[in-house]
């Protein structure tokens, strides 16, 4: 009877230690479908935030970008923590870097306002806009 339990004992510890199934990735893709979800949605916020603030910029929208450019180092962050498997680094880092260049750039658009200065706001407008394309392309992946 001890050798018939022993290969059963045997298979059930490696189930538990979770030797010969393992995961093919099935948590990265959830977790990375469920960030790029929210980088999708934040690019939907920073595109309507720069609508509201029209042209010309609207000082009172400044505390909105900066927060914006919170979100996206929060966002980014989660991105970060993702351990991707090999063939899917390069994806991660786009949406990564995408975030941070998103970041720094309504950051910067959130100090034009602040300074009441037209061509500040236009320059980091600009910029926020070229981001917000590429950013919008690694999350739609």
């Amino acid at each position: 009877m001890t050798a018939r339990l022993r290969p059963s004992l045997v298979v059930l510890l490696l189930l538990v230690a979770g030797c010969g199934g393992g995961d093919d990735g099935g948590d990265f893709r959830g977790s990375f479908s469920d960030v790029r979800l929210e980088a999708r949605e934040y690019a939907n916020d920073v595109a309507q935030a720069f609508i509201d603030a029209g042209p010309g910029g609207d000082a009172v929208l400044a505390p909105r970008m900066s927060r914006l450019g919170a979100r996206a180092d929060d966002l980014r962050a989660q991105v970060d923590d993702l351990d991707p498997p090999a063939g899917r680094r390069s994806e991660v880092r786009a949406l990564s870097d995408s975030l941070a260049r998103m970041g720094r750039d309504t950051r910067d658009a959130a100090r034009a306002l602040t300074r009441f200065s037209p061509g500040e706001w236009v320059s980091a407008r600009n910029r926020a806009g070229t981001a917000l394309a590429a950013l919008r392309a690694a999350a739609k992946r």
